[in-house]
């Protein structure tokens, strides 16, 4: 795709009053009227546009604009074509930027009704973004619009191959915070159930985009949390610091209090706290879900804490299971990838390997990982030092026997007569 200020016409042929002139009449036609009916909107424009005057010009091509809704009439095997012809003739406006909110809510409020209709639709749009340049604003508003009409037609999955530009076309739109939030909520509705993980991800951008000065706005407050619930009860996420690090995120403490020490306990994988606090919360969050993720985060968190094993009965005791369950939330704790080990049934025991640090990583937690380094390098260093002796052993017991070998070769020494 060219980076050009320039209109990338559909069509090149041709004067722009006779394309004026065919769909005026063409309009006419799918309302009813004769050709040339007096009123008509192929009467008025042609008086308009005899003068070519930049005024009578722009009071066509929003007459024209407005009149857009009636191509819902028109044939199937007319209707983009027709509204191919109608962006051709928009994009000579000046005054593009306030006629196109007009034909973007005509051509999507009232979609033609065969079959394939809102499949057109699209098509109409994806032409009408495409026509623009690449660096134009408009491009936003015709992307926008898109989202909302394929989520509204659970035509969503048509879009994920292109979403890949989307990082691009922001950059060469040059719109702000709000235009880029407003893109990244509509992506992530639209893809809400096809790709939660990228839904995620696309809201999470989202919620990036809120300046600290407006993070208070109720509209911030109810995107935020939104996502801030999602992470909570996602099966994918048991790492919160980035969330944790968004300012919309910090601001949760003074507008959503309750959610926010929600999601400091649970990040934390305190157990123990959850139990106690969810009492105080409503019933607009999984709390089921809450409860299971923040047991395999305080397993985790046992784990971490531990030298090189935990017994059945400690886990049991930090997470409030029987002891028969244990070895199901250990199984699950090593899915979500917080800690690798073996579990030994005849001693039940969980021998650790790796477990990852849950909650803030603070004075504390660096001391710990300090110490498991200094173990882990005398172990390193005596492991060493039993290999470095037994290879230097190893080099004398060869040497001696090579020694020996050469000693039975040699011939004995013969002496002489005088």
């Amino acid at each position: 795709m060219e980076e050009s200020q320039q209109l990338n016409y559909m069509i090149v042929d041709g004067l722009l009053g006779d394309y004026v002139q065919e769909v005026a009449a063409y309009l006419d036609q799918l309302n009813g009227l004769e050709a040339g009916a007096e009123g008509g909107l192929e009467d008025s424009t042609s008086k308009l546009m005899e003068d070519e005057s930049p005024e009578n010009q722009e009071e066509t091509f929003k007459a024209i604009a407005e009149q857009s809704n009636v191509l819902n009439k028109a044939p199937e095997k007319e209707f983009e074509s027709a509204y191919n012809l109608v962006l051709h003739i928009l994009t000579f406006s000046s005054k593009l930027t306030e006629i196109l909110p007009i034909l973007l809510n005509n051509l999507t409020q009232q979609p033609p009704s065969f079959p394939n209709g809102s499949l057109m639709v699209l098509s109409v749009l994806t032409n009408l973004f495409n026509i623009l340049p690449v660096r134009s604003p408009l491009r936003y508003q015709v992307f926008d619009t898109i989202l909302g009409f394929a989520n509204q037609t659970s035509n969503g999955h048509l879009l994920v191959n292109q979403l890949k530009h989307l990082p691009k076309w922001i950059e060469e739109w040059g719109v702000g915070d709000a235009e880029r939030q407003n893109v990244y909520v509509k992506v992530s509705q639209v893809l809400a159930s096809l790709d939660s993980e990228a839904s995620y991800r696309y809201l999470h951008d989202a919620v990036s985009c809120i300046s600290p000065d407006s993070a208070s706005a109720p509209a911030s407050v109810e995107l935020t949390a939104r996502l801030v619930k999602l992470a909570l009860v996602s099966d994918d996420i048991y790492d919160f610091d980035d969330i944790l690090a968004l300012s919309a995120v910090q601001k949760l403490k003074d507008t959503a209090a309750d959610l926010y020490r929600l999601l400091e306990i649970v990040s934390s994988g305190d157990f123990q706290s959850f139990s106690t606090y969810s009492a105080k919360l409503g019933d607009d969050v999984d709390m089921a879900a809450i409860e299971a993720k923040v047991k395999v985060l305080a397993l985790a968190n046992l784990a971490f804490q531990s030298s090189a094993s935990i017994t059945y009965a400690s886990i049991a005791a930090a997470i409030q299971v029987p002891e028969e369950e244990v070895e199901l939330w250990v199984i699950d704790a090593i899915r979500a990838g917080l800690v690798e080990g073996r579990l030994c049934q005849m001693e039940q025991r969980f021998d650790i390997h790796r477990a990852t640090p849950i909650g803030k990583f603070g004075e504390e937690e660096w001391k710990e990982v300090s110490a498991r380094l200094d173990k882990w390098k005398s172990s390193l260093r005596e492991v060493y030092d039993v290999i470095r002796n037994a290879r230097e052993s190893a080099q004398k017991e060869k040497a001696n026997k090579l020694k020996q070998q050469q000693q039975q070769q040699q011939p004995p020494v013969q002496q002489q007569v005088a």
